[in-house]
């Protein structure tokens, strides 16, 4: 199917299904509203989209046929944890994806993200997770917020992690930039807390 309409306002969201529970399967993608040329007042050298979600080897019907089972008190069940976190990165310079998963078994090779010293990044963050909320963080870096739910911020908040909550119809998108100074090794900590290597050039 083909849709038409007027994407505003510019900002970082995802495009998902809202049928039952399919989005939970993994129907959804990054949906990005490019601000007019010139309109973001925040200069950049490249652009990198993030999304991340949980994954829990189960279909969203067996995990929501658990959750609508109360204890025999009446009490909703404990929220199940991941089997593993996923990691998703979208180069907008390339057109390129690449995916990487973690779980507590998991190698702990991480992910490369290759940086390049003294450019600036714009990471478009989006949660994609049903269940698990997400801290998004770059040991040695901190992450400049220049904007959150279709709204440009003025620039004057850091923070050494963006904490990602899940609720429903949830839009929470920060962006984020920042200059890597130093050729070091980071890491992104992923919440199996495997780790994610951040190579700057």
């Amino acid at each position: 199917m083909k849709y038409g309409f007027t994407a505003d306002p510019p900002g970082t969201t995802f495009w998902h299904a809202h049928f039952h529970t399919m989005n939970a399967d993994g129907l959804y993608g990054p949906f990005i509203v490019d601000d007019k040329p010139g309109a973001f007042p925040f200069h950049y050298d490249e652009e990198r989209v993030i999304l991340l979600t949980d994954e829990y080897g189960s279909t969203s019907w067996e995990l929501e046929d658990y959750l609508s089972r109360p204890d025999p008190n009446g009490n909703p069940p404990p929220d199940p944890a991941p089997t593993s976190g996923l990691l998703c990165l979208y180069n907008e310079k390339n057109k390129t994806s690449v995916t990487s998963s973690c779980s507590k078994d998991s190698s702990g090779q991480g992910f490369n993200l290759d940086f390049e010293s003294g450019k600036v990044y714009r990471l478009r963050i989006i949660c994609g997770s049903i269940i698990a909320p997400f801290v998004f963080s770059i040991d040695q870096h901190d992450l400049q917020l220049v904007s959150a739910d279709y709204s440009t911020l003025d620039g004057n908040t850091w923070v050494k992690g963006v904490p990602i909550t899940v609720s429903s119809g949830l839009r929470i998108s920060p962006t984020s930039k920042l200059t890597l100074l130093d050729s070091d090794w980071s890491t992104v900590r992923r919440p199996c807390h495997s780790q994610c290597q951040c190579q700057t050039r």
